[in-house]
């Protein structure tokens, strides 16, 4: 029996045994990461999913984002890398476009957005890189990959006293949290609310799902990394440091010890995220440790326009230079108020 494409709610407590049947999912799929997006910012979960013959040929899990100022539209999904939909060979892709318009046409979207078109041969939005590295080579084979500026960075580390912890605590996460205020107002942009890392500990963190990184000098955290897992992939989600340490080279170490100890605990696979393709200096970090280099793209259909269109050129604003000057207090706020509106 063939069903048609429905639309409905995700059921949370069993959105991961669906997921069981899809060999591809990433963590960015999962319930875990659902939960935190919508408790922290209010935005609805949906699943776009087609039976055919008691099998799923279609898995693709939505929010809405509902916004007195941006609009409201449906994102696969907001703050993620990476959230392929999951589209079975005999699938007509014509069926999941045309229910997604219908649905998003019922609900008043300004546009549907997929941060991974997978097998949609529709235009694309965004062009990311990726960077995958292999950790079942093993560590050695793992260390000559190395470009010579990541290996002389890390033992550049090690002659300076950095020490790196390892843990899932909350208190660990909160540590990230004071560095990423320095390093997002160091950039011009708003951090995360505190709620938002708080249920990062809630649903990924204290279920094992995830840890934070840190490098210290002197027992001052200088650096720090926030990573998830699933099945046996890890993703590198968030990076922060304090830049009056930046010549110590913490944020080699930081990494290096994640991807010493991810392949310790048997995953295969090392994701370093997106990247824009304009961020030379994080192009370069990435590419510095040996990983094999991807493009992904995205895509998006536009309601007022009634086709697929391209994203705008990322740009500087004039907003970012009087963010940097912006004591902290005034910046958390502004990034609270921000993020919901941004997904």
């Amino acid at each position: 029996m063939v069903n048609s494409i429905v639309m409905e709610p995700i059921d949370l407590g069993t959105w991961d045994e669906i997921l069981e049947e899809q060999p591809s999912a990433t963590f960015f799929h999962t319930s875990a990461w659902i939960q935190v997006l919508a408790e922290t910012y209010g935005y609805k979960p949906l699943s776009l999913l087609r039976r055919s013959f008691g099998t799923l040929s279609v898995v693709m899990p939505l929010m809405e984002v509902r916004s007195f100022l941006t609009g409201t539209r449906g994102v696969s999904l907001p703050f993620s890398d990476f959230c392929a939909p999951f589209l079975g060979g005999s699938v007509v892709v014509d069926e999941v476009l045309s229910r997604l318009k219908s649905y998003g046409r019922e609900r008043g979207w300004r546009y549907f957005e997929m941060r991974g078109s997978g097998d949609l041969a529709v235009p694309s939005s965004a062009s990311y890189y990726r960077h995958d590295l292999d950790l079942s080579q093993g560590r050695e084979k793992i260390a000559s990959g190395l470009r010579d500026t990541t290996g002389r960075n890390i033992r550049t580390a090690e002659k300076k006293g950095i020490t790196v912890t390892i843990s899932d605590s909350l208190r660990s996460l909160q540590q990230f949290v004071q560095l990423n205020y320095l390093t997002r107002r160091e950039h011009g942009l708003p951090p995360q609310p505190a709620r938002f890392f708080q249920k990062i500990h809630e649903h990924i963190h204290s279920r094992g799902k995830g840890v934070t990184v840190l490098a210290f000098s002197c027992g001052i955290p200088v650096a720090g990394a926030v990573f998830f897992h699933y099945r046996d992939q890890a993703d590198y989600k968030f990076g922060a440091f304090n830049r009056a340490y930046q010549h110590m080279r913490a944020n080699n170490k930081v990494m290096w010890e994640a991807i010493k100890w991810y392949a310790g605990k048997g995953c295969r696979h090392f994701s370093f995220g997106r990247t824009e393709p304009e961020n030379e200096g994080l192009l370069q970090f990435k590419r510095g440790w040996g990983a094999a280099e991807t493009r992904v793209t995205y895509c998006k259909y536009d309601f007022r326009q009634e086709a697929f269109v391209q994203n705008a050129p990322p740009h500087k604003t004039a907003y970012g230079p009087l963010l940097a000057r912006m004591p902290l207090p005034v910046l958390r706020l502004a990034g609270a108020v921000f993020y919901k509106h941004a997904g």
